[in-house]
C-alpha cells in the first residue's frame, strides 16, 4: 500500500532564534528533528500538518 503525504511548507531554520520565531508565527507547525518517527506518520496520514520545522541543522 502507498501512503501520500499531505503537502506542507518546510522551514529549515539557520539559528535556534529563528526557529523560536517560525513556531512563534506557525504554534501548530511539527518539527523535524532526526524525522523516523514524523515521516511514518505523516505517510500514514496520523498528522497533516501545514508547517514543519526542521530543527537537523
Amino acid at each position: 500500500m502507498t501512503y501520500a503525504i499531505h503537502p506542507f511548507t518546510l522551514h529549515h531554520p539557520a539559528t535556534a532564534a529563528e526557529a523560536v520565531e517560525l513556531a512563534a508565527q506557525h504554534p501548530d507547525a511539527l518539527y523535524l528533528a532526526g524525522g523516523t518517527d514524523l515521516m511514518v506518520n505523516l505517510r500514514k496520514r496520523l498528522h497533516e500538518p501545514e508547517h514543519v520545522i526542521d530543527l537537523g541543522g
